[in-house]
């Protein structure tokens, strides 16, 4: 939308335009400035699949009452190899007692991987992939990430606790995505890059 004739494609291509999101976290509308088509914009809330939420995930995984926190990470790609770090060096300063489990994707270089493993404090585990990515995060107790729309949309159906971190370089769509969920209640909490320390 906002490339050079980007609305004038819209309105001479399109009757109806459908949004995947919800008009309270953004408004599409009032962001690229449409205000001459906004009655061909349709809100049909977040893609995803049906609800199994933080309960069910746990019943399903026969979870003790006396467990140690579960906290799970997911961000791929040697661009986001800096945040990978900072997530792995973070719970050597945990107090509470913890398992940490990195998912760092296929596209992270072996040596960036390999460095991360070296990271890893015991009760971190770092791995490049799972197929249970969802359902390892309905088990968790908190979930650590960026603020993509897929990865926001699982927070949202899974109900977990969350940190967000917007990693998107040169853009605040992430960003404002975020802020506007823990304003509803959806996000836990949003910590922008230039505030990450760790203590």
């Amino acid at each position: 939308l906002q490339i050079e004739g980007g609305v004038r494609f819209i309105c001479h291509t399109y009757d109806e335009v459908f949004c995947f999101t919800d008009k309270r976290v953004i408004d599409v509308v009032e962001s690229y400035q449409l205000q001459d088509l906004e009655d061909r914009f349709r809100y049909c809330g977040y893609l995803m699949r049906p609800l199994l939420g933080k309960q069910g995930a746990r019943n399903k995984a026969r979870m003790r009452p006396d467990r140690e926190t579960r906290i799970l990470s997911s961000v791929g790609g040697d661009d986001n190899f800096p945040l990978l770090k900072i997530i792995v060096e973070s719970k050597r300063h945990l107090k509470a007692k913890a398992a940490m489990k990195v998912y760092a994707g296929m596209s992270l270089s072996d040596a960036k991987f390999k460095t991360l493993q070296r990271m890893a404090t015991p009760g971190v585990e770092v791995h490049r992939f799972t197929s249970r990515h969802f359902q390892e995060m309905c088990e968790s107790d908190i979930y650590v990430g960026m603020g993509g729309y897929n990865t926001l949309a699982e927070i949202l159906r899974s109900g977990v606790s969350s940190i967000v971190i917007p990693w998107q370089l040169g853009e605040d769509e992430q960003l404002l995505h975020a802020r506007h969920l823990v304003a509803l209640g959806g996000v836990t909490r949003c910590i922008p890059p230039e505030e990450l320390t760790v203590k």
